[in-house]
């Protein structure tokens, strides 16, 4: 029970740590007006409308790699199925939902893209983890 209780905060802290720094990453190439304020709706939907989509792909890369890697990392060191790193891979997953419900003035095309991308990041895991506990047991 311990031992897969520090994977799955390890796969959170991984994926945390990835979503972060890929996100400043791109924060680097389209930095954020620094007179920008979140509270301001209006000026949300500006800053978001007038941003190149090359900045959208920052965003879904480290939602994509945040749940692929948070989940490997919970599932190899819990040793199991990959169950546990579709828990990673959902949190991070229901992160993106919460990033649309948050600014829900992101370009539709994005929304579902970074669903979609981010789904398959944990799916992807999974099957990994997945097929390396079957392939283990069976040696």
């Amino acid at each position: 029970m311990l031992k897969k209780t520090i994977a799955i905060f390890s796969g959170i802290l991984v994926a945390l740590l990835l979503l972060v720094g890929i996100e400043e990453i791109g924060n680097s190439f389209y930095p954020i007006p620094k007179n920008l304020d979140y509270s301001n709706v209006e000026a949300m939907k500006f800053y978001v409308k007038n941003l190149p989509y090359s900045a959208f792909l920052f965003i879904t890369t480290a939602h994509f790699f945040s749940a692929f890697t948070g989940s490997l990392t919970t599932s190899f060191i819990s040793n199991t199925n990959g169950v546990l790193a579709l828990l990673v891979g959902g949190l991070v997953f229901l992160a993106s939902i919460t990033n649309v419900i948050i600014f829900p003035f992101q370009p539709i095309w994005f929304v579902a893209f970074d669903i979609i991308v981010t789904a398959i990041g944990a799916w992807l895991a999974f099957k990994i983890a997945f097929n390396h506990f079957y392939h283990s047991k069976n040696e």
